[in-house]
């Protein structure tokens, strides 16, 4: 079967995708430059008010770290749509420290990399995530997670 109703042309959504058809919010975070890295995180959110679905947006396109922001977003997406909590994934991706690091003009501050934005950000915007604190000891820079006592 092709997806589409027995009527015709409109498609039929069904499985884990079907939120979709009652109507999902959607809200977009821009970020101007993370050591001159431009992107954007847009997180679609069910009836209930629960994200389901995360892509992330980086403007240098074919680059290795746009690659890999892509699959992180779907597998997030993915684990999102089957039950795993989001609480889950700010706890274990905030604070991840890699290149590309800087200050950023939102309320997340210094942003260790941009999984690190991403991770905070959606702790800021669902309450119930847990949003994670910058840590008195980051320093601008430093990118080891070892040095950090992670």
């Amino acid at each position: 079967m092709d997806g589409r109703d027995v009527a015709g042309s409109a498609p039929r959504l069904t499985g884990p995708l079907s939120w979709l058809a009652r109507g999902a919010t959607a809200m977009t975070d821009e970020w101007d430059s993370i050591s001159s890295h431009k992107g954007y995180v847009t997180v679609a959110a069910d009836e209930h008010g629960r994200p389901v679905l995360l892509e992330i947006r980086m403007s240098k396109s074919g680059g290795l770290l746009r690659g890999l922001m892509d699959c992180l977003a779907a597998s997030v997406s993915l684990g999102l749509q089957r039950g795993v909590p989001l609480s889950d994934y700010v706890a274990l991706l905030a604070l991840a420290r890699f290149e590309p690091a800087d200050w950023t003009d939102s309320e997340v501050g210094y942003a260790h990399s941009v999984v690190d934005y991403v991770a905070r950000w959606l702790g800021l915007r669902f309450p119930g995530a847990g949003a994670v604190e910058q840590p008195a000891e980051a320093v601008q820079g430093e990118t080891c997670a070892y040095a950090a006592g992670r």
